[in-house]
This record gives C-alpha cells, structure tokens and sequence, in this order.
C-alpha cells in the first residue's frame, strides 16, 4: 500500500527517495460495522475501535479521523 501510494505521487517519492522500510506493522479491523454506541462518561471510541473504517478499502478514515478530532 505504502509502495503504491510512493510510485503515485510524486512529492512523496522526492521526499522518501532513499529511505528504508524499519518494520512493518498491521493488525485486523473489526467486520461488523459501527457500533450502535460510541460513547459513555468520559470515553468515546473513534476510528478502527469504533467500526467506522471499512475493512475491505479504508473507506471511512476521513471520518474516523474527523470524530477523533472532534472527540479530543
């Protein structure tokens, strides 16, 4: 994902033109959609936590990072 976004845009190859990958990290995004309630005293879940990235094609990161946002 990273190596195509690189060969797509050409400021970030300039930028990380000889750069080394250190470590590649990944981990599951949750299947089931949203949760029915993000909230509760004092804690909201946003993003991944919250269902509201789709796993198929990151679909909602917009959105997950604007709640984030919203919520700090």
């Amino acid at each position: 994902m990273l190596t195509g976004f690189i060969e797509k845009n050409k400021v970030a190859a300039k930028r990380l033109k000889g750069g080394k990958t250190v470590s590649l990290i990944g981990d599951s995004l949750p299947v089931d959609g949203p949760l029915t309630r993000t909230y509760t005293d004092r804690l909201m879940a946003v993003g991944d936590a919250a269902g509201m990235v789709m796993p198929t094609n990151g679909g909602g990161i917009q959105t997950a990072m604007i709640t984030g946002r919203l919520a700090a």
